[in-house]
Formats: structure tokens, C-alpha cells, sequence
């Protein structure tokens, strides 16, 4: 609900009973402590959240080890919290070995590889490597399509993101193809006044306006 500081407080409690009952090293503290840097991130705090997500990180390698599905979310969190800072190329080192492993375990077609993959391409793509993310999206776009479907929220994210990308690259009208079809499918499943329908719109106005078509636009 975006009620941060509600939840921050009750969170504080919880991992203050939970630390003098269970231990530090306990699974549910462990969460607790995990769900309260995950809030700081979705407030901007990134360091704060860094400096706990860092110490449920060595914990849980510790004792859970590097492998363990609640690692990988620990490693993916930090990731996300370094490229949200800008520092990209520090959260691409972590991207790539938490996609490593998720590959060997899960294997290359689980939704949490793919989400990994998908935030290596979207990594790539801020920092200008238009053609390597491009690469990963169409790959991710071909995997999600074949198995969750063309109308699934992750298939359509990765679809609107290769669509901004062709268009970062001065391909207007491929992605134009691609954002038409994709507003048409959001507009059917997710309504006309949706967020992601918006941003599509957006895109496709933007599209045209770099082409000239003001009007349109």
C-alpha cells in the first residue's frame, strides 16, 4: 500500500522479539530483516538497505549456503539496490553469478532466471548497450512467450522494454510495431487507464514525435 513508515515500525518490532527469542541466525528473522530492507529500497534508502541486505546476505551463505533460494533473492535485492544507484556495472557482476546458478539449478526456462536475465538486459540497456540487452530480451521475449504466454504481465514487460530500446537505437518503426500490438493486448486485459497501458501510449507518442509525425504524437 506504500505505507512505508507503518510498515518499517511494525517490521522493527518484530525483528527486535525475533533476534532475542530465535537468535539472529533464525530463518524468520532472517525474512523479517530481509523485508525491512527491501521497504528502505522501495523508499530510496538504498544504503540503509544495502547495510542489512549485506548482513542477511553473509548469514545466509553462511549457513543456508550460496546456492539456496533465499540467497539468490538476497544477492538479486543487492543487485537491484546497486543498479537503482547508478552503479552498474557492480550490479551486473552480481546479476551474472545469481544468473549462473539459477541456470545450473532451475534451469534456463524457470521465472526466476528469466526476471535475472531480464534485469541484466535492462541493466545493458541504461548503460547504452543497446545490441547486448536487445539480445537478452529477445531471448527472454521467446522463452516467457512460449511458456507463460503473450498475454502474461512478464511477457508484456520485456516486450515494452525491447520496443524503448529499438527506440533508443533510432528503429522507430520496429518499435512502433511492437508497441502497437503490445497496447492492444493492455488495453484488452489490463483496461484503457492502466499504468502499463499508459506507458506504452507513452512510448508510442514518443516514437512519433522523434519521427516527426507531431501531429500524430
Amino acid at each position: 500500500m506504500g505505507k512505508y513508515n507503518e510498515a518499517l515500525e511494525i517490521y522493527f518490532s518484530v525483528d527486535k522479539i525475533q533476534t532475542e527469542i530465535l537468535g539472529i541466525n533464525h530463518p524468520s528473522t532472517m525474512t523479517t530483516k530481509h523485508n525491512i530492507a527491501s521497504c528502505l529500497k522501495n523508499m530510496g534508502k538504498y544504503d540503509e538497505a544495502l547495510e542489512i541486505y549485506y548482513s542477511v546476505d553473509k548469514i545466509l551463505t553462511e549457513i543456508l549456503g550460496i546456492n539456496h533460494p533465499s540467497t539468490m533473492t538476497t544477492k538479486h535485492n543487492i543487485a537491484s539496490c546497486l543498479k537503482n544507484m547508478g552503479k552498474y556495472d557492480e550490479a551486473l557482476e552480481i546479476y551474472y553469478s545469481v544468473d549462473k546458478i539459477l541456470t545450473e539449478i532451475l534451469g534456463i526456462n524457470h521465472p526466476s532466471t528469466m526476471t535475472t536475465k531480464h534485469n541484466i538486459a535492462t541493466c545493458l540497456d541504461i548503460m547504452g548497450k543497446c545490441n547486448e540487452a536487445l539480445e537478452i530480451y529477445y531471448s527472454v521475449d521467446k522463452t516467457q512467450t512460449e511458456i507463460l504466454g503473450i498475454n502474461h504481465p512478464d511477457t508484456l514487460a520485456t516486450k515494452h522494454n525491447i520496443a524503448c530500446c529499438l527506440k533508443k537505437m533510432g528503429k522507430y518503426n520496429e518499435s512502433l510495431e511492437i508497441s502497437y500490438s503490445h497496447d492492444k493486448i493492455q488495453t484488452e486485459i489490463l483496461g484503457i487507464n492502466h499504468p502499463s497501458t499508459m506507458r506504452t501510449k507513452l512510448n508510442i507518442a514518443c516514437c512519433l514525435n522523434d519521427m516527426g509525425k507531431y501531429n500524430e504524437a
